[in-house]
């Protein structure tokens, strides 16, 4: 037995697109084993790009930062955001 085609416009409704009516998305998903980033992407400068040039690098760097920050000030930070 044949799918039904399900059409969702004016048939008489002059179309832009070449999609042919018998391909049905109507239950198409997102594809599940696409790696999705959890978070925007942080863009660096280029004369910072130049020195640090991975993530880990980038990371160590701000880790050290952060240490050097004395604890009450972080705190601060963190109850005003």
């Amino acid at each position: 037995m044949d799918k039904p085609i399900r059409i969702y416009h004016d048939p008489d409704e002059d179309l832009e697109d070449d999609m042919r009516p018998e391909y049905d998305f109507f239950n198409a998903r997102p594809n599940p084993s696409v790696n999705r980033p959890s978070a925007p992407p942080i863009i660096l400068e280029p004369d910072v790009a130049a020195v640090l040039t991975t993530s880990e690098q980038v990371n160590a760097a701000l880790r050290a930062i952060l240490q050097a920050i004395p604890a009450p000030a972080l705190r601060e930070r963190v109850e005003a955001a």
